[in-house]
């Protein structure tokens, strides 16, 4: 303070107690720090929740897109299924339905199809012997030797083309039974050219032999009694070819049956007629002896 001189008479010193006010200010401070550093990480937050959102956003657009596209494949799959399916059962049923036997295998030779024929045949069914390998369903033999035959198959996979059977072989069944069989195997080739497997078609052809022996059997008979005749015998078509000629013909004509042609049978029976035609035979099926005789004139 000053006196009336100017001069300085009392110094007031006031002391104030502001750590409360200090504390507070610094407090504030560093609210305000902390404030400012909440505000950028939220910035920081919001830029990367706005860039996780557009991520999302495009993996979101990318999965609808898969999604579209997963089932469109679903789809086309769906169809092929059905049209393998449906060609399956086509193909299944007419196999099934044709007189042949028909066994089909995959590239190691284990069977994977047989139709009902094939089936009785072999006496087994496709459910036993689906996975089986076909030496063991498809059994043959030699009819003569008995010895076993080579399995088609394996001639298929080792030539890669289509083979058949030899003559004279017999499928012997589960059961026992035998058949004489003829048959023929083709590789089944994919488009691209990879094989697939071996299909075998075969039939029984047991009717067919014993009918072919007794026809031979027959034949021979006729033969042994044809030759047994002394008189001359001549079967001929109506053009003059000889379908049987026994020996005493042969000596009447001076010509062996193979060496006659149509064109000269004509004069060969009427010169066997004029000199051989017994008078039993005075009517034939091609009316009287002279008619004959003036058939073969021609």
């Amino acid at each position: 303070m000053f006196g009336s001189d100017k001069g300085v008479v009392y110094i007031i010193h006031r002391v104030e107690d502001v750590t409360e006010f200090v504390r507070l200010k610094q407090q504030t401070l560093e609210q305000e720090k902390l404030a400012e550093k909440l505000r950028t990480h939220a910035g920081q937050m919001e830029a990367e929740v706005y860039q996780r959102a557009a991520e999302v956003q495009e993996v979101n657009r990318r999965l609808e897109g898969g999604n579209q596209a997963l089932l469109r494949e679903l789809s086309e799959r769906k169809r092929a299924q059905e049209a393998l399916t449906k060609s399956q059962k086509w193909l299944s049923t007419t196999l099934g339905s044709i007189g042949d036997a028909v066994i089909a295998t995959d590239m190691n030779g284990a069977i994977s199809f047989m139709n009902p024929v094939a089936e009785s045949l072999t006496g087994w069914t496709q459910a036993e012997a689906a996975g089986k390998s076909m030496d063991l369903v498809f059994d043959i033999v030699n009819k003569e030797t008995r010895r076993p035959v080579e399995n088609p198959v394996k001639k298929v996979f080792r030539e890669g083309k289509i083979v058949g059977l030899a003559d004279h072989t017999i499928l012997r069944s589960k059961s026992g039974k035998e058949f004489d069989i003829e048959d023929s195997a083709a590789p089944i080739v994919a488009d691209t050219g990879a094989g697939l497997g071996v299909v075998l078609v075969f039939r029984d052809i047991t009717d067919k032999k014993l009918a072919e022996e007794e026809t031979s059997r027959q034949k021979d008979l006729l033969q042994l009694i044809l030759g047994s005749v002394t008189d001359g015998v001549v079967v001929a078509d109506t053009n003059g070819k000889f379908l049987l000629f026994n020996a005493a013909a042969e000596r009447f004509i001076g010509i062996g049956a193979t060496d006659v042609s149509p064109t000269s049978g004509r004069s060969n029976m009427a010169r066997f007629a004029r000199t051989a035609l017994p008078p039993f035979l005075e009517r034939t099926a091609f009316g009287s002896r002279d008619a004959w005789r003036e058939w073969g004139r021609g």
